[in-house]
């Protein structure tokens, strides 16, 4: 069985946007996901912000449990202004939040529709390996774990991340439209 999980920050932010449900909660603070660590399962992970229809929670979880030895990762935008405060966006347009490592600055690009691997991912929606948790808390014990932390780790080890696509979580944390 795979532990589907929500992670969810020891001081709430105000104004962020969060999903209210009953999966279980892992605490996190400053973007620390240790807590992930102590879980001793397989996890499905969403971020605190991140919603997604349970067939789409089912479908990912059928492609984890294809492959349930490898990190999956499902792409979805980060918009301008949001909490995350990522800066590497062109001009006002969301990101993705999955990314190609470059060999000279700006040293990443983001991901686009059609690659089905990434160097770097955010946590938004995740499948890892409880191996993988375990492998990095015990080559890390002087890290903390952060998406960028962890899925930088795990492609010096493993390599590229496979990207599904057709999943679509939405990142609850966005600029509020005023007119459309």
């Amino acid at each position: 069985m795979i532990q589907v999980v929500r992670s969810w920050p020891a001081t709430a932010h105000h104004s962020h946007a969060c999903v209210k449900d009953t999966m279980l909660r892992v605490a996190v603070n400053d973007y620390n996901y240790w807590n992930l660590t102590y879980l001793t399962k397989d996890v499905i992970h969403l971020d605190w912000d991140v919603a997604v229809n349970p067939e789409m929670l089912e479908q990912f979880a059928a492609y984890a449990k294809a492959d349930r030895e490898r990190v999956l990762v499902v792409p979805m935008y980060m918009y301008p202004g949001s909490y995350s405060g990522l800066e590497i966006r062109s001009g006002n347009r969301p990101v993705w939040n999955v990314y190609q490592k470059l060999d000279k600055a700006p040293w990443q690009r983001e991901c686009e529709p059609g690659e089905y691997t990434c160097d770097l991912f955010g946590f938004g929606m995740v499948y890892i390996p409880w191996i993988w948790l375990d492998k990095f808390a015990e080559q890390s014990k002087d890290r903390i774990l952060t998406d960028g932390n962890f899925s930088e780790w795990y492609n010096s080890v493993q390599g590229p991340t496979p990207v599904c696509w057709d999943i679509f979580p939405v990142h609850l944390n966005f600029p509020p439209i005023k007119e459309i």
